[in-house]
């Protein structure tokens, strides 16, 4: 994979924050938002940065959220 980018908001119009390897462990802080044709989760990183990432660049360790 190429990892994946961060987003301010649940869009593909928003600001990217920066771009995260695959294999960074992140956890779900919320969502999910339907926009631009993926569903955006909103994540927390390692660097305790929150931010949006489409669901599809995700893989749950655990049950996602309902």
């Amino acid at each position: 994979g190429q990892g994946a980018w961060l987003f301010t908001q649940p869009t593909l119009n928003s600001g990217k924050i920066r771009a995260w390897r695959d294999g960074t462990l992140m956890r779900v802080a919320g969502g999910p938002v339907a926009a631009d044709g993926y569903t955006w989760i909103l994540v927390d990183t390692p660097t305790g940065q929150l931010g949006w990432i489409p669901e599809r660049f995700l893989i749950y360790h655990s049950r996602p959220p309902d």
